[in-house]
């Protein structure tokens, strides 16, 4: 993946693009013009970022097998359904696997890998 600074120029372009669509018109009564550009500025940046996670966890690879966390059964897969994750930029909705073990006889849904410990990603 490029570097930020490799893709500074193509920032600044979108940033440039952005702020003529949704930049602040003026301040507003008691805030400083500037806390108005900063949140304006915050609020996008954690839209992209929203956005970027919500793509990248899109891209994840599903045809690995699965097994049961209880007996190490293969597990067949049953659904997969949205579920919301809370990022620290703020939620983003993604894909959840949900598997099924005839042994066990219980759901389970298997951590997809690099995704964050815990994740049901």
């Amino acid at each position: 993946m490029a570097t930020i600074v490799e893709l500074r120029e193509e920032i600044r372009r979108f940033a440039e693009e952005l702020s003529a669509k949704y930049g602040p018109v003026g301040a507003k009564p008691g805030v400083a013009l500037f806390t108005v550009m900063e949140d304006v500025a915050c609020e996008l940046g954690d839209a992209l970022a929203q956005e970027v996670l919500r793509h990248q966890a899109a891209q994840q690879d599903d045809s690995a097998e699965v097994c049961c966390p209880q007996c190490g059964e293969p597990g067949l897969r049953k659904k997969e359904r949205p579920r919301v994750v809370t990022s620290c930029r703020g939620p983003v909705e993604v894909r959840e696997l949900e598997c099924y073990c005839k042994r066990c006889r219980k759901s389970f849904f298997p951590s997809r890998g690099g995704s964050g410990a815990g994740s049901g990603l």
